[in-house]
């Protein structure tokens, strides 16, 4: 983050298969994030809170954890290139400069440098919070994209690493989801995708269903199961013989737990 640009890394900037039916549309007819409470919580309509009252209560939201709070908390604004192609971050037409509030970090530093836990606010609109190590995404840490999708989990080197859960949305509610292990800010690994009223649970790799799965519908009942490569089913097999870690069960979806979560994160998005 002291050098700006290792920040920009698109990851998910729009939601895939956005024309697919509405996933959750039994049980999020009242869940929009437009709704007065969470447009309150998440601070859409605080432009009369002060600044100061602003980082106060972002720093309640981040909560930071005991190793990092005896660190000096701080805002630093940043000039920026800013891309006028949000989908390359490769493209930079346009310099941004002076105090913005969508070109900031709130947050710990230490020697100097970023670290710790913090808030970075994005020219695009999007905002992370979350560990920061090395002037980077690092630890736990939830990315709010500015298209109102949603990763919370963990990071590694600036990247979604590890375990995390992504949501996506679209007109404004709960759309669908992923909850399971990524590498390179890609499905890698087991996991579980609840999309187009069906989940897919199984192994990926970059992105793809890769090696045992199972594909059940919205009731649970299973449709399909096999070995997968690049997406597509290349030989059935009977369940009893589908290997899945000893834990799989625990990937199974949710789905009040899940709208739970991802409304717990709206409510805690922080203050612009």
């Amino acid at each position: 983050m002291g050098n700006t640009e290792t920040l920009n890394k698109p990851i998910r900037q729009s939601s895939s298969g956005s024309s697919s039916p509405n996933f959750y549309k039994q049980i999020t007819s009242n869940a929009s994030w437009n709704d007065l409470d969470n447009k309150i919580a998440s601070g859409l309509i605080l432009d009369e809170v002060n600044e100061d009252d602003k980082m106060e209560i972002n720093k309640k939201k981040l909560n930071l954890s005991p190793e990092f709070a005896n660190l000096e908390y701080k805002v630093k604004f940043f000039t920026q290139r800013v891309s006028n192609s949000p989908s390359n971050s490769k493209q930079y037409e346009v310099t941004q400069t002076g105090k913005t509030n969508n070109n900031r970090y709130e947050g710990t530093f230490k020697d100097g440098q970023l670290f710790g836990q913090g808030i970075y606010f994005y020219p695009s609109g999007s905002i992370y919070m979350g560990g920061i190590k090395d002037n980077g995404r690092d630890g736990q840490g939830v990315f709010y994209f500015a298209n109102g999708n949603i990763y919370s989990g963990q990071w590694q080197n600036n990247d979604q690493s590890g375990l995390g859960k992504f949501f996506f949305v679209q007109n404004e509610k709960l759309f669908q989801f992923y909850y399971g292990y990524f590498k390179n800010s890609l499905y890698q690994g087991f996991g579980c995708y609840c999309y187009q009223q069906k989940y897919y649970i199984g192994f990926w790799k970059e992105d793809k269903y890769e090696g045992h799965g199972k594909i059940f519908s919205f009731e649970g009942k299973l449709v399909r199961c096999g070995i997968f490569k690049q997406d597509k089913l290349i030989q059935e097999l009977p369940e009893e013989e589908i290997q899945f870690p000893q834990n799989w069960q625990s990937f199974l979806p949710n789905f009040s737990r899940e709208l739970n979560y991802f409304q717990e994160l709206i409510s805690n998005k922080p203050l612009v």
